[in-house]
């Protein structure tokens, strides 16, 4: 079978669950995608001609361990598809831990600035545009903290301010009292949203890798969440004939349909 009628059939199957009209839209350009690729692994896999002069030994390749964001060359790129969930920092999961592990140094090092107790009275009971202060921001938390924040983040901070805040140490400010009842509400609000992240994450790594997300990765989950995310929506947008499959989500798809026996047997 030459590969233009491989890559019709397969465009074909790929398309089948959608509309006819919507398949008839979609079918060459899924078709072109389909062959440039067959083309490309059909060229890979000839041998190339033997080389008219020895090439020099390679050079060593860097243990893993002293590997850089630099060393590592940027994903293929496919055009109208968003490939954040591949980028080489969350698939290279030594460099991932090695991440992690520098997100803990840096927590353990990052110390919460507290201002004169009126000035935090003050930020933390503040309104713009009629809403209160965030549960991230009344804690100095957020997006802007180092790689996420965690349980131990969260309670540090609460720490800190409490102590400057409390309502006994501040007598002669009235809105103590109140700015210290938001202080906790918001230590709790920051609680409640990690336990709902943690366990979109683990739906989320049972759906892409057919097991829970690792211990390290549940410490602080916000990154994470955001790149399996990210990763399992553009699987589904290839799937639907919106872009090509990443060789990721092709590697993924049969190893989960291993693992989850109790859905295929």
């Amino acid at each position: 079978m030459d590969l233009e009628q491989q890559a019709q059939e397969m465009a074909e199957k790929a398309l089948a669950s959608l509309p006819p009209a919507a398949r008839a839209a979609k079918l060459e350009t899924v078709k072109a995608g389909i062959l440039k690729r067959l083309q490309a692994t059909q060229a890979a896999a000839s041998p190339p001609p033997p080389p008219a002069v020895a090439p020099p030994p390679p050079e060593p390749e860097p243990p893993a361990d002293d590997a850089t964001l630099s060393d590592l060359s940027a994903p293929l790129g496919v055009p109208g598809v968003e490939l954040f969930g591949d980028l080489p920092w969350f698939a290279d999961l030594k460099l991932r831990g090695r991440l992690l592990q520098e997100v803990r140094q840096a927590h353990a090092a990052e110390k919460i600035l507290v201002g004169a107790p009126a000035e935090e009275i003050q930020r933390i009971l503040s309104r713009k545009g009629g809403q209160l202060l965030a549960a991230g921001a009344v804690l100095r938390l957020g997006g802007v903290h180092h790689g996420g924040y965690g349980e131990s983040d969260v309670n540090y901070a609460y720490r800190q301010l409490s102590r400057a805040l409390h309502p006994d140490k501040n007598p002669g400010i009235p809105e103590a009292h109140d700015s210290f009842k938001r202080l906790g509400e918001a230590a709790e609000e920051l609680k409640q949203v990690l336990a709902e992240s943690r366990l979109a994450l683990n739906s989320l790594c049972q759906a892409t890798l057919g097991a829970a997300a690792a211990q390290e990765s549940l410490e602080r989950p916000q990154g994470e969440l955001m790149a399996e995310a990210s990763r399992l929506l553009a699987a589904v947008l290839s799937v639907s004939g919106e872009g090509t499959i990443s060789e990721t989500a092709l590697w993924r798809a049969p190893r989960i349909f291993v693992l989850q026996t109790g859905l295929w047997r």
